[in-house]
């Protein structure tokens, strides 16, 4: 959302800048599919989230992911009400704080 136009360079851009460009460039939060690569960048839903990054066997329940969110745990965006999440954040974040450490074994 780097190409927003606001009044002052200089300023971010406010809510409602941000979902008038939301509602023209509706890939970015809706379910359209999209390329792969650009899967992880755009903004998904938390349902969304849990289809994207989990598979079925594994896939925790949309509490849990609401649990997180409210504990700060995992990263993700507010705009307004509605709360959207970066698949690609949410996995580093993964990667760096649920990576399971190899059990020293003894001798």
């Amino acid at each position: 959302m780097e190409h927003l136009k606001t009044k002052n360079p200089k300023q971010l851009p406010t809510r409602h800048e941000i979902m008038n460009e939301a509602h023209i460039n509706k890939s970015i939060l809706t379910d359209a599919p999209a390329k792969p690569a650009e899967m992880d960048d755009r903004l998904v839903s938390a349902v969304e989230l849990l289809r994207v990054i989990w598979t079925d066997d594994s896939r925790p329940s949309l509490r849990w992911l609401r649990q997180q969110q409210s504990r700060q745990s995992i990263p993700y965006l507010k705009i307004g009400a509605r709360v959207w999440f970066r698949p690609s954040e949410v996995r580093r974040y993964f990667d760096a704080v649920w990576t399971s450490q190899r059990r020293r074994t003894r001798s």
